[in-house]
Order: C-alpha cells, then sequence, then structure tokens
C-alpha cells in the first residue's frame, strides 16, 4: 500500500481554529476534542452538525503525517464558539498565554 493509500484510507474533515491573533490552526484532522458548557465533546468525521459554547479548556486535534501516523496537538483556549457543519469544522477561541 502507498503512502497516498495509507492517508486516503484515514477519515478526516477540515479544521480551522482562530483567535483574535489571526488562524492558529487550517489543515485535516481525524479528531478533535474540546469541552463544551455541556460537557466533553469529540467531534469525528461525519458528527451531526452544531454549535456549542466553549468553555477554558486544553483542545486537542489529531492529525496524520504522509504515513497515516497520528499526532497529537494541544491548544489551551479561555473559551469561544464551536462549529460543525458537515467537513468544515470551526473553533473560534481566545488562547490561553
Amino acid at each position: 500500500m502507498s503512502e497516498s493509500d495509507i492517508i486516503k484510507n484515514i477519515s478526516t474533515f477540515r479544521l480551522k481554529i482562530s483567535s483574535p491573533d489571526g488562524d492558529s490552526f487550517k489543515g485535516r484532522v481525524s479528531a478533535l476534542y474540546v469541552r463544551t458548557t455541556e460537557g466533553d465533546l469529540a467531534v469525528l468525521p461525519g458528527h451531526t452538525p452544531l454549535i456549542a459554547v466553549t468553555v477554558p479548556c486544553a483542545a486537542r486535534y489529531i492529525t496524520h503525517d504522509s504515513d497515516g501516523d497520528p499526532h497529537e496537538h494541544v491548544i489551551n483556549v479561555t473559551g469561544g464558539l464551536l462549529s460543525v457543519d458537515g467537513d468544515k469544522v470551526a473553533l473560534l477561541a481566545a488562547k490561553k498565554n
């Protein structure tokens, strides 16, 4: 199996993380974990559309390299909004220093 076949077999969605300072991340991920006013939330490919208010947390997202290996990234946010709409997910948040 070639590298491109490995990547094609990983389900992903487009994630954009923005703050007042600009975009912190823009790319394809296989998962986003964030805390909302309703509790912890995992966004996976095919998630139901929603809008949620986020609270201070360490938001985590998973990217994959060209070999398909997962890499976890963490961004500390003070709160904001999460929008899930089909293949597009946006996290609008203020970052903690």
